[in-house]
């Protein structure tokens, strides 16, 4: 049986390359995360963004964590063993916030860049 990993890039709006999503048939996905970590420094650094030119308050609906982040953060703590409200329950604290919604989209990248050196650290012990 042929292992087909596929390559997925993740862009932002300006067509930059943000992540690179390695799908694995039976094994799951891994994430490059070095290149989300590149893309985060670059996009909290002043980019062009829409509203906020580093106003000090990443609250406005821009600095809001996104959907797409949520789900990753969601599959992370997953593939850990913690699902549904217990996953739910460690992302409030994690955050110190009383609803998701108030999570800013800087802490959820933080969190994932976080569980993604986690992950790597457990597959190579």
């Amino acid at each position: 049986m042929e292992n087909r990993t596929k390559c997925m890039n993740v862009v932002n709006k300006r067509g930059e390359v943000v992540a690179k999503i390695f799908l694995q048939p039976g094994d799951g996905f891994l994430i490059d995360y070095k290149a989300l970590a590149e893309a985060n420094r670059t996009n909290n650094g002043g980019a062009k963004g829409k509203g906020g030119n580093g106003n000090g308050s990443s609250q406005g609906n821009d600095g809001l964590m996104t959907f797409p982040q949520k789900r990753l953060l969601f599959r992370l703590l997953a593939d850990k063993g913690m699902e549904g409200d217990k996953a739910h329950e460690h992302l409030l604290k994690a955050f110190q916030v009383s609803t998701l919604k108030e999570a800013s989209k800087n802490e959820a990248s933080r969190l994932i860049e976080r569980l993604l050196k986690e992950a790597k650290g457990d597959n190579h012990a």
